[in-house]
């Protein structure tokens, strides 16, 4: 070809015009863009042999007639852009042959004398070698702003007048197309020398310029019609070349824009985004009105793919406005555009809203994005973090989503979806929510179940309140016409447990939809369990198990780990399961005990929080409890073991009365007290009452670590109040000291039913202790909350005063709490039984008192349909009975027995949940028997009651009977005088080392135990003297010598003073502390002759029960033994320093019995009374 471009201008064939016809057509700028890659591939010198001769030719001025110049011009045009292809794609040496620049050269001269065309192809000429420079020039940006200065004042001059022509028309095309190919080389050579020319200290200006520019075409593409130079679209219905120049020269104003890297102080400068704004205006809405813009469509994926990178470019408010332009115009390209590119394209607005002037419009162009997500776990973790900026908390996502310049095209159930996971997420974003947030809510909701999952975090909001009772009584009125949904049910849940039940047991039978709300599993265990704990609480056992029963399988569906551990506790701390229940306390303790092997080891890991830990430890704790009434002690010891070990690893436990060093405590006094014989793989333990002790010392300095603690001590202090009652009373003691707290603590929450059982608790001890008028105000306490008699006001108050700050331990507590407190007590019960008002019935006369509580008739109604008020009535009959016969009111009595017996036969399992209270009332039925001298009877309820003792009950109630039995069997047959006078027993106890502190009084002791050897020590089975029975009037202290007027007449041995008697170690120390020393006693006289008798009738006259016996400070000469000392008996006190509130048998030797003495000052700093162990009246 390069030969017959020569031999053309030897011959001077004048045919330019139709040789750059054909070859536009057949070579440069008809063919594509691979072929003038292919042509730029060839060899240099190749090449060279054909473009030099071709540009010889054309500079030949006489081949190209000036009449056909105007025609031609389109064509040089496009043969220049041809070239300039050639010399970009060129890969040995990129813009070197300059072949565009040349042929504009030769235009330039060529159209010297054609106006206009001349000053369009000047400036195309200098913009082009602008293009072709190869290394960086000082001059260069003034250069090119000057430059694109001058095309923008001839397009503003020129423009109208040949806007219309075609050459003009052709000219905007051809830069369109310049444009095209140095914006998509911004970043590789060979023109990547001319963008970073533009950066730098004056890129601002530069680009404003070169935006100007961009922007002044795109006003004069408007007029574009048609041009051989355009593109052709490829979709059949879009023939518009305008409609994609604009589309182009918006593009490239993107292109040069993302690719600016100015300086941050470069950034905040608004010139060169104003002509931006104008092309992103023009650009867009070209583009709404295109045809061939599909999903499929190149130019939307760029268009789309620039629009993302200018949000993600953005770092200032400036910089933010070019973003708020696009959005309205984007949404309306929303369909065309494919998910994946609009969810990229909204991400970077999400991330550049942060750079919004207003809040407001950054939360709706947040919520765009986030309602895009369409994946439910995506989307809660990212409202996670939205709503961690405290900015972004006055509305719901949901709701500013409604308001967005760019809403999603949502249905309905996405709409719904994406409230529930909003809605789930600001439940569980903190504890204290904002209220603005949650009114959004509010407003936005979708159910009533939504309703009732935003009260819960609303409680004292009035308004909604209010609707809450509004929908829980339009719910219990359409469950009167139709069964609830499951939905419903849930909803009603969430205020009465009953309604979560019904949600699960359905849970086959109805299954929920997809578009249903999910559950908020969470909210619903929460709820749960603080139901079950007020249950628990408040003593509704029955109606806790279920509860916790219905936790249990939650948590075992749900895979809660701790949700079932904690429901199992509650389970392993019973001592008696419901027979109704569908649970297998076995299975269970193997499952969670495959659950705690994967924990335990893990809790120092960090993962869990205290609450998990503390779960953790206090189940571990109770399923210890449960292998000790299995009888496996050393699995049960090993367990406390590990709790105590897991315990000592966290450092905020270690030193403190935690609640569990508390649950440890008591499981190891269950085990001991509780222990019927003592496992020689053990360690020896202190015994229970000094472990009592330490429980008291480790309440009273209780500490809180984790949320759940309080909840575990306040059901745990119930069963220590009645643990330690049974253990006290068995072992004729008394402790007090849990009595206090737990009746302060019910008290002030009014729990009608623990108030009841801890005014029991007291009345049993009161009664054990035969102290008859304390008894008789807990009667009528008990009376008065049963709604048996009413307390007078007076009493009341008189009650309040005298007994409340002696247990409330130094509470400030007003004269009128316990009025007002048991008055309205039964109103603020939780309406779960029967017990949430008790209406006062009919009096009962005298004669029938007993009655009521074991006969149908005297029944009141609120007790017929709750098993546990009845067991209650019932206990409180039997120790009604007992004070009636202490103080031998025994007319009711053979009546009430054989009511009880009928009573206790008519529902095995209602007799079955009395516990040890049932043994005590065979206790009590079998001395009454023996007190009427039927010993046959009381002999065959005795060996029954022994047959029914339970393997966890005290082993104290086995010795009990034992010794009933034996007495009634020997007052069945009595033996005769002569035999009795043989029976003698020598007690020896084994006393503990004595104090070496007290020296003079171990010295004393020894001595006066050298002096009594000549005399016998202990006379045990002898007659007792009969004396009257003790009226309802006498006062405290006459009913305390009970001991001795109570006792039933008899003319044979009384077994009663002979019981099993448990000394501490310290026991024999508080009885040597009391002994007087041998340096402050004188000898007495001899007893006289005359009243020397035989040694059986001595013992006969002499011997009594023991009392508690203050000597006086004085020696008195004494007629008799019955006056040689002031009896008085004193309750317990509650000093941890000694243990002389356990009361042990002190005989004095027959030699002395007659002798004056005197009491003589103890070595103490405080006074220490001989204690000893009261003969138990049962």
């Amino acid at each position: 070809m390069g030969v017959l471009f020569d031999t053309m201008r030897q011959r001077k064939v004048a045919k330019n015009a139709a040789l750059l016809v054909q070859l536009n057509d057949a070579l440069f700028s008809k063919r594509s863009k691979a072929f003038l890659m292919y042509l730029s591939a060839l060899p240099p010198e190749s090449t060279t042999k054909m473009y030099d001769p071709l540009l010889k030719l054309l500079i030949c001025s006489w081949a190209t007639p000036s009449s056909e110049l105007t025609t031609q011009f389109t064509e040089y045009l496009g043969l220049v852009l041809a070239l300039m292809q050639i010399d970009m794609f060129s890969i040995e040496a990129p813009l070197e042959q300059q072949l565009a620049l040349k042929l504009l050269r030769i235009c330039r001269d060529l159209y010297k004398d054609v106006s206009p065309q001349n000053y369009s192809i000047q400036l195309l000429y200098y913009y082009v070698k602008l293009l072709y420079v190869r290394e960086a020039t000082a001059d260069f940006k003034r250069t090119y702003i000057d430059l694109c200065k001058k095309f923008v004042y001839f397009f503003e001059h020129k423009g109208a007048t040949h806007a219309k022509e075609q050459w003009f028309m052709d000219l905007l095309v051809f830069f369109q197309r310049l444009q095209m190919l140095l914006h998509q080389s911004s970043n590789k050579p060979p023109l990547d020398i001319f963008w970073q020319q533009l950066e730098g200290d004056d890129s601002p200006e530069v680009y404003t310029a070169h935006f100007q520019l961009l922007h002044g075409c795109l006003g004069l593409t408007v007029n574009v019609v048609r041009s051989p130079l355009g593109t052709s679209c490829s979709n059949e219905a879009c023939k518009s070349i305008r409609r994609h120049c604009l589309l182009s020269f918006g593009m490239c104003a993107l292109e040069a824009y993302v690719n600016w890297q100015p300086t941050t102080e470069q950034k905040s400068d608004k010139a060169p985004y104003k002509p931006l704004l104008g092309i992103l205006g023009y650009t867009l809405d070209v583009a709404k009105s295109m045809k061939c813009l599909g999903p499929s469509a190149m130019e939307l994926d760029k268009l789309v793919r620039l629009l993302a990178l200018v949000a993600e470019k953005v770092a200032c408010p400036e910089q933010m406005s070019l973003v708020l332009a696009f959005l309205e115009p984007l949404q309306h390209l929303r369909p065309l555009i494919a998910s994946q590119k609009m969810l990229s394209v909204l991400l970077r607005i999400y991330k550049a809203s942060v750079h919004c002037k207003s809040s407001d419009m950054a939360n709706r162009l947040q919520s765009t994005y986030l309602a895009a997500q369409t994946n439910p776990s995506r989307l809660r973790s990212q409202l996670f973090v939205h709503y961690h900026n405290a900015n972004n908390t006055e509305k719901c996502v949901y709701e500013w989503h409604e308001s967005s310049p760019m809403p999603n095209p949502l249905t309905p159930a996405q709409k719904k979806q994406l409230y529930d996971v909003d809605l789930l997420a600001v439940l569980h974003f903190q504890s204290a929510l904002p209220v603005p947030l949650l009114q959004s809510l509010l407003r936005c909701r979708h159910n009533d179940y939504h309703l009732v999952l935003l009260a819960r975090k609303m409680r004292t909001d009035s308004e909604v309140v209010r609707q809450c009772e509004e929908l829980r009584s339009q719910l219990q009125s359409t469950a009167l016409k139709q069964p609830l949904s499951r939905m419903q049910q849930l909803a009603i849940g969430h205020t009465s447990i009953a309604g979560f039940a019904a949600f699960f047991e359905r849970a086959d039978q109805e299954p929920l939809g997809c578009d249903d709300t999910p559950i908020d599993w969470e909210a619903l265990i929460d709820d749960a369990v603080a139901a079950a704990m007020a249950l628990s609480t408040m003593g509704y056992m029955a109606q806790a198990d279920e509860a916790w029963l219905l936790i249990l399988r939650i948590g075992q569906m749900l895979d809660e780990r701790f949700t079932y551990l904690r429901a199992l506790t509650h389970f392993l701390g019973q001592d008696h399961l419901n027979s109704n229940q569908q649970l297998q306390l076995s299975e269970e303790v193997d499952r969670a005990q495959e659950l705690l092997d994967d924990l335990w080891p893990q809790l120092q890991n960090g993962w869990f929080f205290k609450r998990q830990h503390t779960i953790v430890m206090l189940c571990l704790c109770h399923m210890a409890s449960y292998y000790s009434r299995q009888d496996c002690l050393c699995h049960a010891q090993l367990l406390l073991l590990q709790a105590e070990e897991l315990r000592a690893q966290f450092d905020e436990r270690v030193g403190k009365s935690d609640i569990v060093q508390i649950t440890i405590q008591t499981v190891r006094f269950r085990l001991d007290y509780l222990r019927k014989k003592r496992c020689s793989s053990l360690p020896r333990r202190p015994l229970p009452l000094r472990q009592l002790d330490t429980l008291v010392d480790s309440v009273r300095n209780y500490c809180t670590v984790s949320s759940v603690d309080l909840g575990a001590l306040q059901l745990l202090l119930p069963d220590l109040v009645r643990e330690s009652t049974e253990c006290a009373a068995n072992r004729l003691t008394e402790r007090f000291a849990f009595y206090g707290t737990t009746l302060n603590l019910v008290l002030q929450s009014g729990m009608a039913l623990r108030t009841i059982e801890v005014l029991i608790s007291w009345l049993w001890m009161n009664l054990q202790n035969e102290y008859l008028d304390q008894a008789q105000s807990k009667l009528r306490l008990l009376d008065h909350l049963l709604a048996i008699k009413p307390l007078s006001r007076t009493l009341v108050e008189q009650t309040s005063a005298k007994y409340i700050p002696a247990i409330a331990t130094k509470e400030d507590l007003k004269a009128n709490a316990m009025s007002e407190l048991t008055s309205n007590m039964l109103q603020n019960q939780l309406y779960v039984a029967t017990l949430k008002s008790l209406p006062m019935h009919e009096p009962i006369p005298t004669s029938h008192q007993l009655q009521r509580y074991v006969s149908k008739q005297g029944m009141p109604p609120h007790l017929r349909d709750s098993m546990q008020l009845q067991c209650i009535y019932f206990i409180v009959g039997c120790l009604h009975a007992r004070f009636s016969f202490l103080k031998r009111e025994t007319d009711q009595l053979d009546d009430f027995y054989v009511g009880a017996g009928n009573w206790l036969q008519e529902d095995t399992v209602r007799t079955a949940t009395l516990g040890s209270m049932l043994i005590v009332h065979e206790l009590h039925h079998v001395n009454y028997l023996r007190f009427r001298k039927k010993h046959k009877d009381a002999l065959s309820y005795a060996e029954a009651g022994l047959k029914s003792v339970y393997q966890t009950a005290d082993i104290n109630y086995s010795f009990n009977l034992m010794v009933q039995m034996k007495t009634a069997r020997l007052e069945l047959h009595p033996v005769g005088k002569a035999r009795a006078k043989t029976i003698r027993r020598a007690l020896a106890f084994n006393t503990s080392p004595e104090d070496k502190r007290r020296k003079g009084v171990v010295e004393g002791t020894t001595k006066a135990k050298s002096s009594a050897r000549k005399t016998s020590r202990f006379k045990i089975y002898t007659e007792l003297e009969l004396r009257p029975p003790i009226g309802c009037s006498n006062s405290s202290s006459s009913s305390s010598k009970s001991g001795n007027e109570n006792t039933p007449p008899s003319d044979h041995v009384d077994l009663n003073a002979c019981q099993t008697i448990e000394i501490s170690d310290d026991d024999a120390a508080s009885v040597s502390a009391s002994t007087p020393a041998p340096s402050q006693l004188k000898r007495s006289q001899s007893v006289p002759a005359k009243a020397t008798k035989t040694r059986s009738a001595r013992i006969g006259s002499q011997l009594k029960v023991p009392e508690i016996i203050e000597l006086d400070d004085t020696m008195e000469e004494t007629p008799s033994t019955s006056s040689a000392a002031s009896v008085k008996r004193y309750p317990t006190s509650d000093a941890r320093s000694t243990r002389a509130r356990n009361r042990q048998l002190e005989e004095t030797p027959a030699t002395t019995r007659g002798r004056p003495r005197r009491k003589v000052p103890e070595p103490a700093p405080q006074q220490e009374t001989v204690s000893l162990r009261r003969r138990q009246r049962n």
